[in-house]
């Protein structure tokens, strides 16, 4: 995170009717009077003051201040008065609408430049020890650097200790620079997740100066630091660095991915951390960093891009533009092969051993690598179009580099091999003699030659065919990301006319705007139609983003010239939408296809998405309760990750351990699922730290594992803290919050504390439906999760119809015999059997067996459960034999699991005790009891219902 800016400018004064415009520092003046104007009137009164006395349409106002962005009729409009307002034209005599047409600027105008040396100000009155404006608790610890428009500082938190580094802005091009960085963080978030290869924007004050935003603190510095602290780069082996720029080509291809340009890749922009074995780990930094070009640049007649498109072009440690592709340098917009670009001049400088090193012409004898040669040089071809395909295919190539090598050497043993049957075929026609042999050698040769020129033919044709996919992937993720970023620029007030606009509101803005602007581009429109998808299922919109997500999957499939891994990125997050609608039999599907997609694409099974794809798939087969299906998974990719040397301590293999230990509980292995989520917590808290997110999901895990092996205590505590965390870090209505607060309240019950469950079961609902969550199995879950605990506390009128709601919707989502909708026929059936309406009770038990092939100890449990009510039911209607039978069933199942289920064998206990008292066994049932009694008085708080419950059941034996 470095304050590499532009460092030279003029100051352009732009004089009109006793107003100034001092363009340098986008101050407004009226009368001598300084007057707020927000972004947009401003860009549009430069340009108005630039074609002073011209009409200047609509269209090339919206072209020139808003390219190509969604804008709805209203904005232009809206910008007009407020722009009319800030400079005092009341009576609209300075800018005239020119009806049918646009607008003028009809007054005189001048402007005056001031050269200032080519120099801004490179640096706030900051001293070091101060306390940072607006953060008192924080103080300013030592300044990292800073250029033209940014003052970079490390800064420390009073009490903690904690470190961050703080990029304040110097210009209004800066803070321009922040709010992209801002954005694009948010953007990156959003479509990844929290990733520890790019690093993380922490907070940010933009609405006082002066403005900044802060970021966490890597101490080693940027690779340019990092490298020479080890004795410079050319002393490290070529291995690390090849490694180093793998890791960045990964990085910037999940960017690209999600429609993201870096736009400003170079080294000081790249920071290292090392992980706890010393292998150095790249985070990427400043996306979105560049500015508006300067006026010096409109002075050389250099094209002046609008905000989406402008880079941070030169890079003041050579005052060259190393990085800059030649398209950039010619004045085209930036798409992913101008990345590509600067990862291929990086990666020459690596394998050079020198940073600083130029790309000049005769680079290839400063390598002797032949395959790095051709890497480096498909990387930073002159043309675009010829460049590789993507940044993610140069990772590849660099870390099967050896491999690459022995297919090279076969081949070149093959062609050897070739000539010399040729040169023997040849002897043996000269010397007249050994016609059979001359006969099998030219065949020999023969084969060896097709072969080759096959070999040779398909990789043309596969060459033509990426050089395609090159072309339209460059133009569909420029489109695909200037159009995203629109979407969240709208929400601002000076987009949206002043009126905020809702997340849900904003998204349905991008959808509508859709088919007006790419209804004739289908490959864009079914990049968008996916992304968009995408984003309804993070907002919890599950039916929006299945149905934007299946048409983005039919526009795909009408190109001749389909991406595979593209396909399989749409059908992966379909199976999103189809988890988060509970219709995990359908994810199941989906992700089987999509791993099929990606190994017809030659996606290695290393790679993000294959390794994306495969944790899913575990996570689908362990909810269908296969857990021994979803164990064999993910142990599978636990061994991909390994041979990929992606270690124990990457965070694929933290999320696959999670993952795997939640397995291993389903599959009844609990001590071993214990043990294996504890050092996997303890694991990542020590090598990511607690305020990492992955540490927070183990814990999350941990919380779950906790729960299901009866350890409510200690289940408690983790989800306690887990909530302070969430609570920070997300909206209080957010799935993560609802989540663990409902994950509390039922650890709260299994305690006996259901009076205290109660009112956050109802605070969940609550929230869960006002941040529109859909009607399904999670909703169904919390209906239920308040409808048994209230059920415990007596109150089955209410109890009742939140049970019946949560089946309806259950069963609508995912069929009558899905497993969640099982679970609620026990649940309804249960409060049925409490009132005495033991005839439907029994009509829902009878439909509510478990499939045998459900292996499952959730499966197991629910067999148990249902064996436990049938007991209930045949009690109540007097069959005595048939209910000692079921409660036989129950205690059996009960006891091969019994650290899960105490309070499910209590209760089973209690029905064959009252069975006792049916069969005048006062003394049996009496001693049953008391056993009973005395472990949950053990176990839970003195006025759990449970433990009353057994108690007044006790005293009436006793009497009896």
């Amino acid at each position: 995170m470095d304050g590499d800016t532009e460092s030279t400018t003029q100051a352009r004064r732009w004089h009109f009717d006793g107003r100034e415009l001092d363009e340098r520092s986008l101050q407004l003046s009226v009368q001598g009077q300084l007057v707020p104007l927000h972004r947009k009137p401003m860009s549009v009164l430069l340009h108005l003051l630039q074609h002073a006395g011209e009409v200047v349409t609509k269209d090339e106002l919206a072209e020139a201040c808003w390219p190509r962005r969604v804008l709805s009729e209203s904005v232009l409009t809206t910008t007009i008065n407020r722009l009319r307002a800030a400079i005092g034209d009341h009576d609209a005599s300075l800018i005239k609408t020119v009806h049918g047409f646009g607008y003028r600027l009809a007054v005189p105008v001048s402007v005056s430049v001031e050269a200032t040396g080519g120099e801004l100000p490179e640096r706030l009155d900051f001293v070091i020890g101060a306390a940072v404006p607006g953060r008192p608790n924080w103080q300013l610890v030592e300044r990292l650097g800073g250029g033209g428009s940014a003052d970079v500082w490390r800064i420390r938190q009073d009490k903690s200790g904690e470190e961050r580094v703080a990029k304040f802005a110097v210009s209004g091009a800066a803070l321009r620079s922040l709010k992209r960085e801002i954005t694009l963080s948010r953007v990156l978030r959003q479509s990844l997740g929290e990733r520890p290869d790019l690093l993380r924007i922490v907070d940010w004050s933009i609405d006082q100066e002066p403005f900044f935003i802060e970021a966490e603190y890597v101490p080693a510095g940027s690779l340019v630091q990092w490298s020479e602290a080890q004795g410079g780069l050319d002393s490290l082996a070529l291995a690390l660095r090849l490694d180093l720029i793998a890791q960045c080509a990964d990085t910037l291809a999940a960017a690209h991915g999600v429609g993201v340009l870096h736009k400003d890749l170079k080294p000081s922009n790249v920071l290292v951390v090392a992980d706890t074995g010393g292998t150095p780990r790249i985070k990427l930094a400043d996306f979105g960093s560049g500015g508006v070009l300067d006026g010096g640049a409109l002075a050389s007649d250099i094209t002046r891009l609008g905000f989406t498109q402008t880079i941070a072009a030169l890079d003041t440690t050579s005052g060259t533009p190393l990085y800059l592709s030649p398209e950039v340098l010619a004045g085209q917009p930036v798409t992913t092969q101008a990345d590509v670009y600067a990862l291929g001049v990086m990666l020459y400088q690596a394998v050079t051993g020198d940073w600083r090193k130029p790309l000049a012409p005769g680079w290839e004898r400063e390598v002797a690598d032949e395959l790095l040669r051709e890497d480096i040089a498909a990387a930073v071809d002159g043309d675009p179009a010829r460049r590789i395909a993507d940044a993610a295919e140069l990772g590849r190539r660099l870390r099967h580099l050896e491999a690459r090598h022995r297919s090279r050497e076969a081949e070149r043993l093959a062609r050897e091999r070739a000539l010399a049957l040729q040169g023997r075929l040849e002897r043996a026609e000269a010397a007249r003699r050994g016609y059979l042999a001359a006969a099998v050698v030219l065949v020999l040769g023969l084969a060896v030659t097709v072969a080759l020129s096959w070999r040779l033919y398909e990789t043309d044709r596969e060459r033509s065919t990426a050089l395609e996919r090159a072309r339209s992937e460059a133009a569909v993720s420029e489109q695909v990301s200037d159009y995203l970023v629109s979407l969240f620029e709208a929400a601002s007030p000076e987009e949206s006319g002043g009126a905020p606009i809702e997340p849900r509101k904003l998204v349905d803005l991008g959808h509508q705007a859709l088919q007006k602007h790419f209804g004739k581009e289908p490959q864009v429109r079914a990049r968008m139609l996916g992304m968009l998808g995408r984003v309804y299922c993070v907002m919890g919109h599950t039916e929006e983003c299945r149905r934007d997500i299946e048409e983005a999957l039919a526009l795909d499939g009408e190109h001749p010239n389909g991406n595979p891994a593209v396909r399989a990125k749409f059908i992966f997050d379909l199976s999103d939408s189809q988890i988060r609608a509970g219709r995990y039999d359908l994810a199941e599907h989906s992700l089987r296809q999509a791993a099929r997609l990606l190994q017809e694409g030659d996606v290695p099974a290393d790679s993000e998405r294959s390794i994306e794809v495969q944790s899913s798939l575990g996570y689908v087969l362990r909810a269908l309760q296969k857990p021994q299906q979803s164990i064999a998974v993910l142990e599978a990719l636990q061994r991909t990750l390994a041979a990929a040397g992606q270690g124990a301590d990457s965070q694929p293999a933290f999320e696959a351990l999670g993952s795997l230990a939640l397995s291993y509980q389903e599959a009844g292995r609990t001590d071993e699922a214990l043990a294996l989520s504890q050092k996997t917590v303890d694991r990542v808290r020590e090598v990511l730290g607690p305020d990492n997110i992955q540490y927070l999901y183990q814990l999350d895990y941990h919380g779950y594992l906790l729960y299901v092996s009866a350890h409510y205590t200690e289940a408690e505590a983790a989800r306690r803290e887990l909530l302070a965390r969430y609570e920070k870090l997300y909206a209080p209505t957010s799935y993560h919050v609802t989540t663990v607060r409902n994950n509390l309240a039922a650890a709260l019950r299994q305690l006996g504390r259901v009076r205290e469950a109660v009112p956050l079961f109802r605070r969940v609902i609550a929230d869960e439906r006002s941040a529109g969550a859909p009607d399904g199995p999670d909703m169904g879950q919390s209906l239920a999760n308040l409808g048994r605990s209230l059920a415990q506390l007596g109150d089955s009128d209410e109890a009742l119809p939140l049970l019946r709601d949560a089946l309806a919707m259950t069963e609508k989502a995912e069929g009558a015999n899905g497993f969640q909708s099982l679970r609620r026929r026990l649940d309804l059936a249960d409060v049925l059997l409490a009132r005495g309406s033991t005839a439907e009770a029994r009509a829902l038990l009878l439909n509510s067996e478990v499939a045998q092939d459900l292996d499952s100890t959730a499966a197991q449990l629910e067999r148990a459960r249902r064996e436990r009510l049938l007991g209930n039911t045949e009690l109540a209607e007097g069959r005595l034999d048939d209910a000692e039978r079921h409660f036989a069933a129950a205690s059996a199942a009960y006891e091969r699991n019994d650290s899960t289920s105490y309070d499910a064998r209590a209760l089973t206990g209690l029905g064959q005790a009252r069975l006792r008292l049916a069969r005048r066994q006062a003394k049996a049932a009496i001693d049953q009891l008391v056993a009973i009694e005395a472990d949950l008085r053990a176990r839970l708080v003195a006025d759990a219902p449970l433990l009353l419950e057994v108690r007044e059941q006790l005293a009436q034996a006793r009497r009896s």
